[in-house]
């Protein structure tokens, strides 16, 4: 979405009025709003404060554009510092909604955080088996507390109630730490590789 400013013959560009920084401040409202209900039924509502501040000045800008009197020189100097305020917020819901799209892709229901869980013990544990095997004993301990770590999140996570506001944060934090321990068990079975 971007603002439009009307060019006049001559190049010379045209001030928006009070009715089109109305109706640009509605429309960046609306995009606001829909991104938020996106995150919301998501259970992301925690990723959605800087949306949620845009919507704040979003709000107040209109309440100020509607009491202005656009026809004298300090309504038209407020006139003037409202459509930049504007057309800067619009830059920051556009950078925010683009890094918030980039968030959605990852992994995020309770199943594919189990799937992932189970998929790395089974590594583990093919890891362990084989350096025991081998009398490589000594590698098996930081392989160890990779799975009692994973472990602990399995049982965590078979308990949530990822449908709750408080379930769907915890969802989120449990992510981080599958993803804390996946990276701890990799390079844990990279030690032991070269162990082999």
């Amino acid at each position: 979405m971007r603002l439009k400013s009307k060019k006049l013959s001559g190049g010379l560009v045209k001030r928006d009025t009070k009715d089109d920084l109305l109706k640009n401040a509605e429309t960046l409202k609306d995009l606001v709003t829909k991104e938020l209900d996106k995150l919301k039924a998501e259970g992301k509502v925690l990723l959605g404060t800087g949306l949620q501040e845009a919507e704040k000045v979003l709000l107040d800008l209109e309440n100020q554009l509607k009491n202005l009197n656009p026809t004298t020189d300090l309504g038209k100097v407020a006139l003037s510092a409202v459509e930049t305020v504007l057309k800067d917020l619009e830059t920051k819901v556009e950078a925010e909604v683009k890094k918030l799209s980039g968030s959605r892709v990852k992994r995020d229901t309770k199943d594919d955080l189990l799937k992932t869980i189970t998929d790395l013990l089974t590594k583990a544990s093919a890891a362990v088996e084989t350096l025991q095997k081998t009398g490589k004993t000594a590698l098996v301990d930081g392989l160890d507390k990779s799975i009692k770590f994973l472990k602990d999140v399995e049982t965590q996570l078979m308990t949530l109630k990822p449908t709750t506001d408080l379930g769907k944060a915890l969802l989120e934090g449990l992510d981080q730490l599958v993803k804390q321990g996946e990276a701890a068990l990799e390079a844990d079975l990279k030690k032991a590789q070269s162990g082999f």
